[in-house]
């Protein structure tokens, strides 16, 4: 096992509470700007991948205070705080419904969900303190883009947050392996509709049974979306296609004297149609598709008083909010208008 040196990289969210970066992978991947540590062997249970990443903290639900003008302590009712263990750190302020979901016990219900071998787990870690927590596993199978070198490889994320904004979530999601990014993108590219949500205030085990049978669903999922792939890789687009395909993506505010924000966005889509990578795929509609999918996660601006708020509003966006429906809106454009 070797360790990265530590970079305590605000811009990227990484929590770097401890000193060091909160975050694992494994195979020689490197990780997030060479953050965290990498394990020579895959991670084959999600203990593993708690300590490698330095999860492997406890959290607490604790009464919230506060004092009067005389220094008097007063409760504040139904209102708790969710403290990191190993810091003192309040992480979020909860109400008295919420149920604290230990890193350990949400990583588990992964490993009860994925089974023996059917994956293996690459990367994992904390994001904000560790408000936000995540781990990836890499599926077998692979997508290729109308028999190219276009490859996106298949995975199934679980991420859940401690400071009360969202539900633990499942869902499996594809890499497209040209952009070499990560988990940014990686939760962020076409997602299919397998996923599932506990809220804090429900079960687990209540939704093991369920969690199983989605999953065994994905490689149908991926195979229909291997055909989609095909089409839109194996169709070229004409000029007035994409224009039309952006305007209907990107479309002016008519209330506006000036759409110059809006003309910035379709000009950073042509921009990124036009970038050469795959020969094969380049001018088609998976390649105008990929061009909105790489604006929509690197491009487009996002609102918070700095940068580390706005890389984590970045990720919640396309992971679970307005970036993955515009990506999902994408595609099914790009489908209906080439069919028309």
């Amino acid at each position: 096992m070797s360790q990265f040196s530590t970079f305590a990289g605000e811009c990227h969210a990484i929590d770097t509470t401890r000193g060091e970066a909160s975050m694992m992978s494994t195979r020689g991947i490197v990780p997030w700007h060479g953050l965290g540590t990498v394990l020579d062997e895959d991670a084959v249970d999600s203990a593993t991948a708690i300590e490698a990443a330095g999860l492997n903290w406890s959290l607490y639900k604790n009464d919230l205070s506060t004092v009067d003008a005389d220094g008097n302590k007063i409760e504040v009712p139904n209102n708790y705080a969710i403290v990191r263990g190993d810091t003192n750190a309040v992480l979020g302020v909860v109400g008295k419904n919420y149920k604290i979901f230990e890193n350990a016990q949400a990583f588990k219900f992964f490993d009860d969900v994925i089974g023996d071998k059917l994956a293996v787990y690459e990367t994992a870690g904390a994001l904000h303190g560790g408000k936000l927590v995540w781990i990836l596993a890499k599926l077998p199978k692979t997508i290729r883009a109308a028999g190219s070198d276009d490859i996106s490889d298949s995975y199934v994320l679980l991420a859940t947050s401690h400071d009360g904004s969202k539900s633990v979530t499942m869902m499996p999601t594809l890499v497209r392996v040209v952009c070499n990014n990560t988990y940014t993108l990686a939760v962020s590219e076409y997602s299919i509709n397998t996923g599932i949500k506990i809220r804090h205030s429900g079960s687990m085990e209540d939704k093991l049974s369920i969690a199983q049978e989605r999953l065994k669903i994905v490689n149908t999922k991926l195979d229909d979306y291997q055909e989609k792939v095909d089409l839109l890789a194996g169709r070229n687009i004409t000029s007035a296609q994409l224009d039309k395909y952006i305007e209907v993506l990107f479309p002016h505010n008519e209330k506006a004297k000036h759409n110059t924000r809006t003309e910035n966005m379709r000009q950073n889509v042509y921009n990124n149609f036009e970038d050469r990578e795959i020969k094969k795929t380049d001018g088609t509609w998976w390649k105008a598709l990929n061009a909105v999918t790489y604006y929509v996660d690197h491009q487009r601006s996002t609102k918070g008083t700095d940068d580390t708020a706005r890389d984590h509003n970045r990720m919640i966006s396309v992971l679970m909010t307005s970036g993955a429906s515009k990506k999902r809106k994408a595609m099914d454009l790009a489908l209906e208008m080439m069919s028309a």
